[in-house]
């Protein structure tokens, strides 16, 4: 045993390299312990062929295994606790995942880098992926969801309208129903402005200056008046 740590087992009275079950080798203090200390996690070491019970400071990432604060043993990301994701760069759940470019994925309960699944948005203060980016306990004003980025937005651009009967998505045709909407300066609205005439027949369904003359002859509708 020339080399390896001998811990204390007050299950049996003896020094030993090998902890009996449920406890784990702590270098710390070289006793055996049901729960490691608040700076390591209990988990199963194996090398060379030999499986051991150790309190490890960073859970093996390669084994997919992360910290669990609340049990204080290294579990699965699937098993970090809820409102918690596997961090990799830190090797613990965490509520909320560090590095600027990392998300807490639901689907996964990983922090990720790459576009959050199921069509969730990343948004920015809470560092998680969320299916609708009203609220959230979100502390900024981005409320709507851009799926080109993959981002909350605080405003949708270019050809797209924030639509609060879409899920608060960017969208390029705002909705006809349950309550019909138009397009005006990047928000899909009920009333247009007094200037513009809300355009049914406009494939985008906009707000418009001139009305359109195709598919069908048609005649604005100014729904201030």
């Amino acid at each position: 045993m020339s080399g390896q740590f001998l811990y204390g087992d007050n299950s049996t009275g003896y020094c030993t390299d090998h902890c009996s079950s449920g406890t784990y080798g702590d270098i710390d203090t070289n006793l055996c312990l049901a729960v490691c200390n608040s700076s390591s996690f209990g988990q199963s070491v194996t090398s060379g062929g030999v499986t051991q019970r150790l309190c490890v400071i960073n859970c093996s990432l390669s084994d997919n295994l992360f910290g669990n604060p609340q049990t204080g043993f290294c579990v699965s990301a699937m098993n970090c606790p809820d409102n918690y994701y596997g961090d990799p760069l830190t090797f613990q759940c965490t509520m909320t995942c560090s590095g600027l470019a990392y998300f807490g994925n639901n689907s996964t309960k990983m922090c990720i880098t790459a576009a959050c699944s199921g069509g969730a948005f990343r948004q920015n203060d809470t560092k998680i992926c969320v299916a609708s980016c009203l609220n959230n306990n979100s502390l900024l004003a981005e409320e709507w969801g851009d799926s080109t980025s993959g981002y909350c937005v605080a405003s949708c651009y270019g050809s797209y309208f924030g639509d609060p009967q879409q899920n608060n998505q960017c969208v390029q045709t705002c909705t006809a129903s349950p309550s019909p909407t138009f397009g005006l300066d990047y928000m899909c609205v009920v009333n247009c402005s007094n200037t513009t005439w809300a355009d049914p027949f406009h494939p985008n369904r906009i707000c418009t200056t001139s009305c359109t003359s195709t598919p069908t002859d048609s005649y604005g509708y100014n729904l201030t008046r």
